[in-house]
């Protein structure tokens, strides 16, 4: 019979409440955590292998075998790069070799020795004899025939006091007599020594006599190596920083020597600075006085870090910034600065600190005025410029004259962004007069007066994103018609493409009578890499010096065949920086990736720099300035800002500090002659494109006349001739006029004939 099977009732099992008995602490223990902050690597490498031919082949490697429980024999195999490693069974009868070592050492104990000498001086002896007697008198015998009293005389009190009398009145008489000696020597000597002070009062006890030598005479002088190298004079370095900061701007102040200012912002990374962007991160600004390097004068607070910061030329106690976010500041430190640099800073600053820290005694001002973010650029400003005094840009971007009996102030700037777009600001509300109360009118309300775009090139698809722009100083007098130049609203700009375009920032009208958009007249491709500095020189306006990757340009406004100079860094070195120098045309800086400076002298040489000047290598070199100063300084000074936050203050040795006799003139000079060798080769490469299109050659016919495919005379195969038969008979003086140098001085040695051939 069949058991019949029970069926039994399950009933689900609620879930019970999950009491705690620490396991979860041994998970937590268990998981891996960060216990510091992730390390960042870049791996790069070297230019010159990019693209670099490649040989593939197949190699026999050596079989290295290796028996069974023994270790691979010590030392790499020679010349092999990869090794197959095969394993050999070992067999039993096979003793384990015992390897062993002999040595021989010897030593030996040997007792120092000393060898000394003594040796006592004998005087040769002499028969010499001496004798003497005691001298004595008695005391009845009265003085001798010198006056001189017997020894057991005595003196009274009275004629003892008489004695001491007289004895005080010769040395007062005595001292009298030397003191009237004394007085009319002075009074000789006084208008002498009088003027060797005034002397060395005005020309200086501890000048320099062949450095003035080198002034007077302005000529190439030997100089040592410390008087041609950079040498440091400074260092300033803001310690107080929460953060790892760079150096982004450095910009001296135009009236004060001793005054600069410094902007820095975060080292990081693209992901650090997008999570600083949302939370926002302030900007700070330093006012150093070379004269206290412990700490700043003054701080300017900003909403956000500054890229680029200026004085105004007119009124330097305004210092316009231009943000990370694309807005433009304005700080005003008129009082704060004269309080900070005439009183010492021991006061805190009542709570007005942008780190948090009440401590702190260096004074912060905050800014007075910032523009709209809506109406601001869309990306970081990249450089700001103050339009001249005196003049005022129109709507159109046209200049004009200020109003009469106006002072003439610099109330307008100019800003560059990567927007692809230049902005103008004007600091007067509505056109009134400008006044520096007048500012805060503005504050979060200020917008441009209008804005240049900045077009893209015909071959090119992607925006060109400004960087650095330079622009050709504007003139009151071609402004009012007295004198021409058609390139017054013309600019350089330097993208971050390499490209360097050449445009007027003035707006054309349509022919409706609007106004349209700037076009680029000139666009060239000068850099493989950021255009990382543009600067235009102080002492020819038509030379343009620009910088970027790892080449050196320089360009004539208006030659548009190629730029008068061009060459590379020493070392292949990415550029970082450059500056002309301000009281040589020939000079110029070049600031690198290495932490070094190339010092180049077009007067002595033109393919290579003249000084490599080692600054704080290896950590890059950010910026770098020249001190440009309306009051007369002793020495020129530039300020070097490295990527670690430090600015060097170096001093230019009196080799690159002094110009030459028509120093001026010979560049000139030397321009000249490289754009009439750049035309002239635009054009032969001209013809000879026209020649090869037709398909003919030039040929020089029996009359010695150039000659094209058509038999025509060539006019510049015609020059090109008579060039040639210039140089001929030169060559032929010049040899003529050895000949008879060499037969003067008795040197000359005719050259052997040589015997004809049969």
């Amino acid at each position: 019979e069949e058991e019949e099977e029970e069926e039994e009732e399950v009933t689900a099992r609620r879930p019970s409440h999950w009491v705690s008995m620490g396991s979860e602490a041994e998970v937590d223990a268990g998981i891996w955590q960060f216990t510091r902050p992730p390390i960042n690597f870049l791996v790069s490498r070297r230019r010159r292998y990019f693209g670099a031919p490649v040989e593939l082949a197949d190699r026999t490697e050596p079989v290295v075998e290796v028996e069974e429980g023994r270790d691979a024999p010590e030392g790499p195999p020679p010349r092999v790069d990869a090794i197959e490693w095969r394993t050999v069974e070992v067999e039993e009868d096979d003793p384990t070799p015992v390897y062993r070592r002999q040595m021989d050492r010897g030593s030996q104990a040997v007792a120092e020795t000393v060898v000394a000498a003594a040796q006592t001086t004998w005087r040769p002896k002499r028969n010499r004899a001496i004798q003497y007697e005691a001298l004595t008198k008695s005391s009845s015998a009265g003085p001798d025939a010198d006056g001189i009293t017997p020894l057991d005389s005595r003196l009274s009190a009275a004629k003892l006091k008489e004695a001491r009398e007289a004895a005080v009145a010769e040395a007062a008489r005595v001292a009298a007599e030397q003191e009237s000696k004394l007085a009319e020597f002075l009074r000789t000597v006084y208008p002498t020594v009088q003027a060797a002070l005034d002397e060395n009062e005005y020309l200086g006890l501890f000048s320099d006599d062949f450095g003035l030598l080198l002034e007077e005479t302005k000529e190439p002088v030997l100089l040592s190596q410390e008087q041609s190298t950079l040498q440091e004079h400074q260092s300033f370095k803001y310690v107080d920083t929460p953060f790892d900061d760079a150096v982004s701007c450095v910009a001296w102040h135009p009236t004060l020597p001793d005054i600069f200012a410094v902007a820095l912002t975060r080292r990081d990374t693209f992901s650090q600075r997008v999570e600083h962007t949302l939370k926002g991160t302030p900007g700070m600004v330093a006012v150093w006085n070379m004269l206290s390097p412990i700490e700043p004068r003054l701080l300017l607070k900003a909403p956000e870090e500054i890229l680029w910061v200026e004085f105004c030329p007119t009124c330097p106690s305004l210092v316009a910034g231009g943000c990370v976010n694309g807005q433009l500041v304005v700080w005003d430190i008129s009082k704060t600065l004269m309080a900070a640099l005439s009183e010492k800073m021991t006061s805190s600053n009542d709570g007005n600190d942008m780190f948090n820290d009440s401590d702190r005694q260096v004074p912060v001002v905050q800014h007075v005025l910032s523009s709209s973010i809506e109406h601001s650029h869309g990306s970081a400003v990249t450089q700001i410029m103050w339009v001249p005094a005196g003049l005022d840009l129109s709507k159109s971007g046209r200049p004009q004259p200020q109003p009469e009996g106006t002072k003439p102030e610099c109330v307008q700037l100019l800003t560059l962004a990567a927007d692809t777009t230049m902005l103008l600001w004007d600091l007067r509300p509505d056109k009134m007069k400008f006044s520096l109360a007048n500012l805060k009118m503005l504050d979060l309300v200020w917008r441009p007066l209008f804005k240049i775009f900045i077009a893209q090139l015909p071959d090119e698809t992607a925006d060109n994103g400004g960087v650095r722009f330079v622009a050709r100083p504007l003139s009151k007098k071609v402004v009012e018609g007295e004198e021409d130049d058609a390139m017054q609203t013309m600019v350089f700009i330097g993208t971050e493409r390499g490209n360097l375009l050449y445009m007027d920032w003035r707006a054309k009208e349509l022919d409706n009578g609007k106004l349209g958009v700037q076009e680029v007249e000139r666009g060239m491709m000068t850099h493989a890499g950021p255009v990382s500095a543009l600067r235009r020189s102080p002492f020819i306006e038509d030379l343009v010096l620009s910088v970027g990757g790892m080449g050196i340009t320089v360009w004539k406004e208006g030659l548009w065949a190629g730029p008068i100079l061009t060459a590379s860094t020493a070392g292949q070195v990415r550029a970082t920086a450059a500056e002309w120098s301000p009281t040589r045309p020939g000079v110029f800086f070049v600031g690198k990736a290495d932490g070094t400076v190339d010092v180049w002298d077009l007067m002595d040489t033109t393919y290579v720099p003249a000084l490599v000047v080692n600054i704080c290598s290896p950590v890059a070199v950010c910026q770098f300035e020249a001190q440009r100063c309306n009051a007369k300084v002793s020495k020129p000074y530039v300020a070097v800002g490295d990527d670690n936050g430090v600015v060097h203050v170096m001093e230019v040795p009196p080799g690159y500090a002094t110009a030459g006799a028509n120093e001026a003139d010979r560049l000139h000079t030397f321009v000249e002659a490289e754009a009439h060798r750049l035309e002239y080769v635009a054009k032969r490469m001209e013809h000879r494109a026209a020649q090869k299109k037709k398909g003919g050659t030039t040929t020089v016919d029996d009359g010695g006349e150039a000659a094209g495919a058509d038999g025509e005379a060539d006019p510049e195969a015609v020059a090109e001739a008579k060039l040639r038969v210039e140089v001929d008979e030169m060559l032929g003086q010049y040899r003529d006029q050895e000949k008879a140098f060499l037969e003067s001085v008795g040197l000359y040695v005719p050259e052997p004939e040589q015997e004809p051939d049969d």
